[in-house]
């Protein structure tokens, strides 16, 4: 494959980190195009590389050789201190680890690489320090924060004194933030799936930082002949198109709102549910 280059003639090249689980390898069949049809070589920095790599050889073809699948770097944590639980050493180990790699990486190179995260927040903690993540990633870099709850879910004062007041106990610091530690120098983008949360994003984050929406993904297939499922071959003989959700299902991903949704709609739309609720 011929590699791409910019109007310097530099390579085309980034980093694209992820957690090969759930939603990932869709993900990355979904996004990874845009740098392959560019050109761009992807160094894919991740936790399960011979799956991806198995999986990206299955769904791209000749093109996946673009693509160096890398590890995750394994660093056991260190031993849980007072103010800094056993959970909090755990995301303290990963990021050591991905900083490892990308220093790892970068000096086999030579150069650094842009960097992609896919799912930023997967290891935080609420009072994760900023110094982590910029150990973590030595380069500039934008993110895809998947799950922001405290900007979703309204507390009221009473509570927040209450959470405030145990946490300056156990921890020995107050008002919590599972964000504020990618407002750090070298973030150049934060991703949001929900558009509703950027104004409330905007007063964590250093002006540095862009924030924006990311919209999420989904396959268009008229038909999939991988399997036999009477219900399925029923409904595309009488609906033109068919919805489907499909993985770990939770009321917190609007599960309820889709099964109100279907219900009640009349139109030549089927609605395809599988998988575990929650």
């Amino acid at each position: 494959m011929k590699m791409g280059k910019n109007s310097s003639g530099k390579k085309l090249e980034i980093v694209f980190i992820s957690h090969w689980f759930g939603h990932t390898p869709h993900f990355a069949e979904c996004v990874l195009p845009f740098f392959l049809d560019r050109g761009y070589r992807i160094y894919h920095l991740t936790d399960k590389p011979r799956e991806a790599e198995a999986f990206f050889a299955e769904v791209f073809g000749d093109r996946a050789a673009a693509i160096s699948n890398l590890a995750i770097d394994a660093v056991e944590p260190l031993k849980p201190t007072r103010g800094k639980d056993a959970q909090y050493r755990r995301v303290e180990a990963h990021w050591r680890g991905v900083g490892d790699a990308l220093r790892r990486l970068f000096e086999r190179l030579g150069r650094p690489v842009g960097i992609f995260h896919s799912w930023v927040d997967l290891y935080s903690h609420e009072y994760l320090e900023r110094r982590v993540i910029e150990e973590a990633m030595p380069a500039p870099w934008c993110g895809l924060y998947v799950h922001p709850a405290e900007l979703r879910i309204y507390k009221t004062w009473k509570r927040r004194l209450l959470e405030n007041a145990r946490d300056f106990l156990k921890q020995g610091r107050i008002f919590p933030c599972r964000l504020r530690a990618f407002d750090v120098p070298l973030a150049r983008k934060v991703y949001f799936l929900d558009e509703g949360v950027l104004g409330k994003a905007r007063v964590i984050f250093n002006r540095r930082v862009g924030l924006g929406f990311f919209p999420e993904y989904t396959n268009s297939l008229e038909q999939s002949g991988d399997f036999e499922w009477p219900e399925l071959d029923r409904f595309r003989k009488q609906h033109t198109k068919i919805l489907s959700l499909f993985g770990f299902l939770d009321k917190r991903k609007g599960i309820l709102t889709l099964m109100r949704t279907a219900r009640g709609h009349g139109g030549d739309w089927a609605f395809l549910i599988a998988g575990g609720i929650r």
